[in-house]
């Protein structure tokens, strides 16, 4: 595996700066909290997302310290912001491990059209849920 030294922790702060800034949660399209969460838990989002979570985990066995910490502080941000939103626990933690995973993703420098796709769902303002779009490229490119 390549090192990706500055380009990961860049790619990862820029993910850590937009996470901090509260306009994604508010511009969320979130009706009902609760037909969401039956959405993610149907096969055909939780067996896809499932599959990219093994992927990374199997690759990132060697990563840095320093960088696996700027995700789970991502991770807690993103928790805090969707619970104290929506009051919803379930829908906190979904959101918390989608964003492990793309900052997980970030780490490997990953072009998994699929988590391309999970993150691009959360730049157009959706929870990601069913098949939606997969985008094709480098994750780090779609970060803003």
């Amino acid at each position: 595996m390549k090192d990706t030294g500055m380009t990961t922790e860049s790619s990862l702060n820029k993910l850590l700066k937009w996470v901090e800034n509260p306009d994604w949660i508010s511009n969320l399209n979130i009706k009902n909290v609760s037909a969401i969460l039956d959405e993610r838990d149907d096969e055909s989002f939780s067996m896809r997302w499932m599959e990219a979570f093994r992927s990374i985990e199997e690759k990132k066995i060697t990563l840095h310290a320093q960088n696996e910490n700027l995700v789970l502080k991502i991770r807690e941000i993103v928790y805090l912001q969707i619970f104290n939103c929506w009051k919803s626990p379930d829908l906190a933690a979904y959101v918390s491990d989608d964003f492990g995973l793309i900052g997980d993703a970030l780490l490997l420098d990953s072009s998994d059209s699929w988590i391309n796709g999970l993150f691009q769902a959360y730049v157009l303002h959706n929870i990601p849920v069913g098949n939606f779009e997969k985008i094709e490229g480098k994750l780090s490119d779609l970060v803003l």
